[in-house]
């Protein structure tokens, strides 16, 4: 993940994302991504369709671990760059 983020990583304009719970290194993305002060959207993909109730209640749970990812890549209390999640903080639903 290092080595390919290096190399294309300042090329990142949008971040699509799927199953947080999986095995793909999430934290380390994340990580990078708020290293190199990526201030955009990550994107939420689903592979199926969902009733809207459904979904409501699906993006409630996944606003979970979003969020703490999102924190983890913090230092200090503050984001790692000015900018960093301010949009992407703003795109998750509100409970």
């Amino acid at each position: 993940m290092r080595d390919a983020f290096a190399r294309l990583g300042r090329y990142v304009r949008c971040c699509h994302i799927n199953e947080l719970w999986g095995a793909y290194p999430y934290r380390e993305l994340f990580s990078l991504l708020a290293a190199s002060g990526y201030d955009r959207f990550t994107l939420c993909e689903i592979p199926q369709s969902l009733r809207p109730e459904d979904g409501a209640t699906f993006l409630k749970c996944y606003r979970a671990p979003w969020q703490e990812l999102q924190t983890e890549t913090m230092q200090g209390g503050k984001p790692c760059s000015p900018r960093a999640w301010s949009r992407s903080s703003k795109s998750t639903p509100r409970t």
